[in-house]
């Protein structure tokens, strides 16, 4: 004799294997958290004016270099 919940395990065990039959699939779009940055130097004759101490291609480069730093991972 069959016990009595044979008829709901059988019906389970049938689902089951038509839905792994199916192979269902699912596409999932996550946020990405990589960003591109350029970052772009002039390098003409006009950065090497004398208006910014010591001159405006440092000043960029130094800007270039706090951009740099506050962007790695970790920091504040």
């Amino acid at each position: 004799m069959a016990p009595p919940c044979a008829p709901a395990l059988t019906l389970l065990a049938l689902t089951a294997l038509i839905f792994a039959i199916a192979r269902p699939q699912a596409v999932m779009t996550l946020p990405s958290r990589i960003k591109t940055v350029i970052l772009v130097i002039d390098l003409s004759g006009s950065m090497r004016a004398q208006d910014v101490r010591p001159s405006r291609i440092r000043a960029a480069q130094q800007a270039a270099k706090v951009l740099l730093d506050a962007s790695r991972p970790g920091s504040a």
